[in-house]
């Protein structure tokens, strides 16, 4: 999420939470009311897709990275099984191809991994018979296969992902659109006709609508009240 969007949703707490605190000064004043109920939905939908942006692409990092870990584990034993078997029939590019390790499969990127889990299963099939006397049977070379294949879907997934995320994005924009022209034009309003009422709601008010921006040296808003900020 950009940092722009970041300051904008902490602007938003902290006025909610600023009006809030002021309750009893605007809970006589229906359109006030009106006002808060609204703005306080939109705020909570824009948690939820904020929550759901940064979730999409973490579940699918946090779901390849421990799939990965099982399919290096599984691939090296099967690799070290038909190194064994190359020095057993003294085929020197056998064991130069499964020169292969669990370090290997869990640091290279994510296409060399796959050439490299190929490479494996290629040769691993065809010497099926020959590894089940060096301890791989034939439900492991089944696994196998099976964690390559959910890995491969792993890695596409982010491609997914990122499109769930521009989506997300877009409504997040959208949602933050209609809120800032509901405080422009209705809630700066409002607070200002309450600040005879309440000097302290005015100031935390106008306070809370400044966007920090830790880019440079002073704090800028959107349209407060006065126009000052």
């Amino acid at each position: 999420m950009k940092k722009s969007i970041k300051r904008k949703l902490s602007m938003y707490r902290m006025v909610i939470d600023t009006l809030n605190e002021y309750q009893p000064i605007w809970e006589g004043t229906p359109k006030f009311v009106e006002l808060h109920g609204e703005i306080s939905g939109i705020f909570e939908q824009l948690q939820v897709h904020a929550e759901k942006q940064r979730a999409y692409t973490l579940g699918v990092k946090a779901s390849r990275d421990a799939l990965r870990g099982e399919v290096a584990l599984l691939a090296t034993r099967i690799s070290s099984a038909l190194t064994a078997l190359g020095a057993e029939q003294n085929d020197l590019e056998l064991i130069a191809q499964m020169h292969i390790t669990e370090s290997q499969l869990k640091r290279f990127s994510h296409s060399d991994v796959i050439i490299l889990l190929d490479r494996i299963r290629i040769h691993a099939t065809q010497h099926a018979e020959a590894l089940v006397e060096f301890g791989i049977t034939e439900d492991e070379m089944e696994t196998f296969i099976q964690k390559r294949d959910e890995l491969m879907a792993t890695i596409m997934a982010p491609r997914k992902a990122i499109l769930k995320r521009k989506d997300s994005t877009a409504k997040i924009l959208s949602l933050c659109e209609q809120m800032d022209q509901l405080f422009k034009h209705k809630l700066d309003k409002l607070v200002n006709v309450l600040r005879p009422s309440s000097e302290s709601l005015y100031i935390e008010y106008t306070a809370a609508r400044m966007i920090l921006d830790y880019g440079h040296s002073t704090p800028h808003g959107d349209g407060d009240p006065t126009g000052e900020i």
